[in-house]
Parts: C-alpha cells; structure tokens; sequence
C-alpha cells in the first residue's frame, strides 16, 4: 500500500513538471511567434534555405559550364557563379508565358510536349521538383534534356519546410528520398554529391519564418534538422 502511494506521489510530482515545462514551453513559443512577425524575410536572399542552396551550388561550380539551362523565378546562379558558359537559357512553364515572356522554353516537365533533347550540358534544378507529383516523369525528361554526359543540379526542401494553406508545393524529402528517385532515372553510378543541410538553430528560424542576417555566414552544417538537400546527376546514356 506505501508502495503504491509513494509510486502514486512521484507520478504526480513527475506529471506536474512536465506539466510545467509544458507550459513553459508553450509561452516561449508564443513569444517567439510575436518576434517573429517582426523580422520576416523581405528579399528571396533573406530564406535560410537559399543560403544553404548557395552553398551546394558553389560546391559544384565546376559542373556549371558549356550550355545551361535554368528555371524562371529562381535566381541565375549560372550568372553569380560561372565564368565558363556558352549559353544559358531559362524555362518556365507552359502556363506561365504571360508571367516570364522572355523565357526561351515552354514546357510541362510531367508531360512530353516540348521538351528539348541532348541539348545542354548543365541543368540546374533548384527548388523545381517540390512543385511536381509525378517525379519520376520529371527527371526522365530533365535527363531528356542532357547532353550525354551532361550534369543536372538538384536541389529540394528537407524535412523542416515551411507550407502555407494556400502553397503550391508538393513534397519535402529526406536524402534517402532524393536518392532513390535519382537512382531509378539516372542510376546509383551516376547519382552523387548528396548533401543535407541544416541544424536546429535554423530548423526553429525555418519554421517561424524568421529572416536571416544576410551579413552573418551560415552554418552548412548536418544533421536531422534538413532545411535542404542536394543532389548531383549524369546522364551517361551514350548515342
């Protein structure tokens, strides 16, 4: 019986801290989201995920050469970043022609329609794939669009994102997940440079949708808190 009623006390003891940490807890939380409406990214710049796509993409600088193509809405990181280029086209959707007139393609990355073929040497994909449902399609026609030999950068939200009721986004992904979808396209030989970025610090910036300090270096560094995945690919199909 004194058993049962010292058990029954530290259960009780033990639920009202927890019970207090709770509370703790959710008032930081509070605190947290009324500072947060105060400092919100007004600039693309400003997202911590782009700081970490930076980071990938200056890593495999020495891909981005010879014919690249990019996509509308992003920022040219062919033009920041590369001093080895042909030509650089951009493509947007076939919807969105009145948006990005001066785009050199039109096309549906889920459809066949107007894909060009063997036709660029480099494709950078960042933050393309998570507005697509049938992945698998997407990246058989982006490899489509290679040279042979040609490189594809990709790169797409981890498991920490931020999704509003109204986005249009479609998927976050984990490393493996990227992984195996590049694998079935492209095959293992040819998927490589996998990288996570992302730690809890940012996770928590991510989520409350809290700009960065443009002027303070970002922490590339990796762990379970993935903010941003990369992901290199080749087309070795040769004609």
């Amino acid at each position: 019986m004194v058993t049962n009623m010292i058990k029954k006390i530290i259960l009780f003891l033990t639920d009202n801290k927890r019970k207090n940490v709770y509370i703790s807890l959710n008032k930081y939380i509070k605190k947290i989201k009324r500072l947060a409406r105060k400092i919100r990214p007004k600039t693309i710049d400003e997202y911590f995920d782009r700081g970490f796509i930076d980071d990938y993409i200056k890593e495999n600088i020495d891909s981005i050469q010879g014919d690249v193509l990019e996509f509308a809405g992003n920022i040219s990181y062919a033009k920041k970043y590369s001093n080895n280029l042909s030509s650089l086209k951009i493509m947007a959707y076939k919807k969105h022609q009145s948006i990005y007139p001066n785009a050199d393609f039109y096309c549906d990355l889920e459809e066949d329609d107007n894909i060009p073929t063997e036709k660029f040497d480099c494709i950078i994909a960042t933050q393309v794939l998570v507005y697509m449902v049938d992945l698998i399609k997407v990246l058989n026609n982006l490899k489509k669009m290679l040279k042979p030999n040609g490189i594809i950068l990709i790169t797409v939200p981890g498991t920490i994102s931020l999704f509003g009721s109204t986005s249009c986004l479609k998927f976050s992904f984990t490393p493996e997940g990227i992984k195996g979808l590049a694998n079935k396209v492209f095959g293992e030989n040819n998927t490589s440079n996998i990288r996570s970025y992302g730690n809890l610090k940012y996770a928590v910036y991510t989520i409350f949708n809290i700009a960065r300090e443009l002027n303070e270096p970002i922490l590339s560094s990796e762990d379970e808190h993935v903010i941003i995945i990369g992901c290199k690919c080749t087309n070795t199909d040769l004609k």
